[in-house]
């Protein structure tokens, strides 16, 4: 085939390099039979191109004998001798794939077109006066578009060749599916076929092929991941699911119509993520929620890489994380109703918002709704306490007045602490509760000179007052200006006694 190819087009080639088109006489004789002669010529023409004798034509000549038929009106004598030429044509090379074993059908049929169109080509530029002068002014197909609505009609849509086709397809891609080696180039070939006959409004390879290729893809894995599923981990099926994902794409990009891609990942989507989202949420040991429980960073970032394909899913998920940070949240709340410990109810507060602030850097990009939804659970399981803003104030104290309940290394560590303290106290409603401890806890601490220092203490009022503003800590500041008086008094009265007035 590829020696006809390259025969068929080294003579066109050879033959148009000294191609002029002259001017013509018409001659007064030129009668029907004068026209049925001319066109038997060209008809012996187009069967020795199909019997691939090209090279033995004179294009100059079979040229002037189409523009001699056009020019004397006998055009439509030409458009159809040439379209029924053509049937007879495929109507023999029908009957040969008709002929073809299933396993060899692709081949042939890819041999058959590759034929058919260098000859299309040919007789192409033979009547291009007749297309220009006749088919165009009429609104007839020209010859290349006449030509492959006749091959589509005559082969394509042929009701033995049509599902024999079709199915052949369709078993080919489930066989690489199933992981069997087969020629992506065949069906690429078959594939270009069928986009090529895309013409004149009529979408061959669409309906077709596309359609029933994603009927098969939504059943085969959807069947696929129910079954998969049901025998794995949450992990192994996530890791599946990427590698189908992979493995279609990289048939969009080696045989299929870049049209169908977006089709094929909505259907994909579907099966694979959204069919199987609650599932994959909530299995029990490996699925999300035990992932975000036992800090599987590496896992939880693929299994949201996935989920990101389909946004109702990421919503899910969102929501699943809220779920699981409150009920964490929950439980602390619960143990510090039985334990009496507020140091130890704070630190798992902190500690559980460090471990999801991690996950959420880590393993979903710093997402602003998964941080969103984070801070939306803490605040909810926080002020379902009444005690957390009490408590938050005496975890406070612990720390400026150095108590044995908090380790700490050094003054750093200490602002570092208050600076987690202050997120936490963000999520409190009703600050005012919290406020009223802090200050009772502070007057303690000037009035017995238990502090780490006086620098974080006034920190600390700092943050406080950029968060809730100046009313806020107007009393605390108070407190301080009056700790601040009764120094500078004291002072003044220890140094009077020490060095009583001369002449008193």
């Amino acid at each position: 085939m590829n020696d006809l190819s390259h025969l068929l087009t080294h003579t066109m080639t050879s033959t148009k390099k000294n191609f002029s088109i002259q001017a013509f006489r018409q001659k007064s004789d030129f009668d029907e039979a004068t026209a049925k002669k001319l066109w038997n010529t060209l008809k012996v023409a187009i069967t020795e191109i199909y019997n691939q004798n090209a090279s033995s034509l004179s294009f100059e000549e079979l040229y002037r004998n189409a523009y001699n038929l056009v020019l004397h009106r006998h055009s439509e004598l030409l458009y159809g001798g040439v379209r029924d030429t053509i049937r007879e044509q495929l109507v023999k090379s029908r009957d040969q794939i008709c002929s073809t074993k299933n396993d060899e059908l692709m081949q042939s049929m890819v041999r058959t077109w590759t034929f058919h169109t260098v000859a299309f080509n040919m007789m192409k530029d033979i009547l291009m006066y007749m297309d220009k002068s006749y088919a165009i002014t009429r609104k007839k197909p020209v010859v290349y578009t006449l030509a492959l609505q006749l091959f589509r009609s005559v082969i394509i849509y042929d009701d033995t060749v049509r599902e024999r086709l079709r199915t052949t397809l369709l078993q080919e891609i489930l066989r690489e599916r199933l992981g069997h080696v087969i020629d992506r180039s065949v069906l690429k070939a078959m594939l270009g076929m069928l986009q090529d006959l895309n013409i004149d409004g009529v979408h061959v390879y669409e309906e077709e092929f596309e359609r029933y290729f994603l009927e098969d893809t939504v059943q085969f894995y959807r069947v696929e991941s129910l079954e998969f599923l049901s025998r794995n981990t949450c992990q192994d099926y996530v890791a599946k699911a990427e590698a189908r994902l992979r493995e279609e794409d990289s048939r969009v990009h080696h045989y299929l119509s870049v049209s169908t891609e977006p089709k094929l990942r909505t259907s994909l989507e579907a099966e694979l993520i959204a069919a199987h989202t609650p599932s994959l949420l909530s299995m029990e040991l490996s699925g999300f929620t035990s992932m975000l429980r036992d800090d599987k960073v590496a896992d939880l970032s693929k299994i949201y890489a996935l989920f990101c394909r389909v946004p109702s899913s990421l919503e899910q998920m969102r929501d699943c994380l809220g779920r699981v940070v409150k009920g964490m949240g929950q439980d602390i709340i619960a143990q510090q109703q039985t334990h009496k410990d507020p140091v130890q109810f704070v630190k798992g507060i902190l500690d559980l918002k460090e471990k999801f602030d991690v996950i959420i850097q880590q393993a979903f990009r710093a997402e602003k709704l998964m941080i969103k939804r984070l801070n939306g659970a803490f605040e909810a399981f926080i002020n379902e306490g009444y005690h957390c803003a009490s408590h938050l104030a005496n975890y406070v104290d612990e720390l400026l007045r150095g108590g044995a309940g908090i380790q700490v290394a050094n003054e750093l560590e200490i602002e570092d602490k208050l600076e987690r303290v202050l997120v936490i106290f963000k999520f409190i409603s009703d600050k005012d509760i919290f406020e009223n401890y802090y200050r009772r806890l502070l007057s303690k601490r000037l009035l017995s000179g238990k502090t780490v220092s006086d620098e974080l203490e006034k920190q600390m009022i700092a943050k406080l007052k950029a968060e809730c503003g100046y009313q806020f800590t107007s009393k605390l500041e108070g407190m301080y200006l009056d700790m601040k008086i009764s120094k500078s008094v004291q002072e003044n009265f220890q140094s009077s006694a020490m060095y009583p007035s001369i002449g008193r």
